[in-house]
């Protein structure tokens, strides 16, 4: 996806990577201007169960709960997981017993993703896979989908 392309070189004209670089990211894709960057992302996911976490989650439930973003369930746990534990959940339409997409902006060691799944799991409920907008996990992690992988 060429705008993502570009974003993603002006980002790194800016920062070496890091922190401060995947905020950043997380920030331009809630923008506006980049919503078709998010419909692409949600596009094979309108029967599917979602769960996300932070601000891009919070951004993604806004969506859905306006009727821009079609899911079949959809749960935003709070931020800040990969140093933290699930503090805060806001759900739309919890099924216990089943599979959920982790669906983020970036992954990269995947700590985010196994903090949801350990979470989710008290609800007897698991991780099929991963999508999301920008991979940069060093290698490749067969249960992520990704619109833009870094490292080919």
């Amino acid at each position: 996806m060429t705008k993502l392309n570009n974003i993603v070189e002006t980002l790194l004209k800016q920062f070496v990577g890091g922190e401060a670089y995947f905020d950043k990211l997380d920030e331009v894709l809630r923008d506006p201007e980049n919503f078709d960057i998010i419909q692409k992302l949600f596009s094979p996911l309108a029967d599917c169960n979602v769960v996300m976490s932070g601000k891009f989650g919070h951004h993604v439930l806004e969506l859905f709960d306006n009727g821009l973003i079609h899911v079949n369930s959809l749960i935003v746990v709070n931020g800040g997981l990969r140093k933290g534990e699930v503090k805060e959940i806001k759900v739309r339409n919890l099924y216990k017993n089943s599979a959920y997409v982790f669906v983020d902006d970036s992954f990269y060691k995947g700590r985010t993703r196994d903090k949801v799944a350990e979470f989710m799991a008290k609800f007897h409920c698991d991780i099929s896979h991963t999508r999301v907008a920008y991979d940069g996990s060093i290698e490749k992690d067969n249960s992520v989908i990704s619109i833009f992988r870094y490292h080919s």
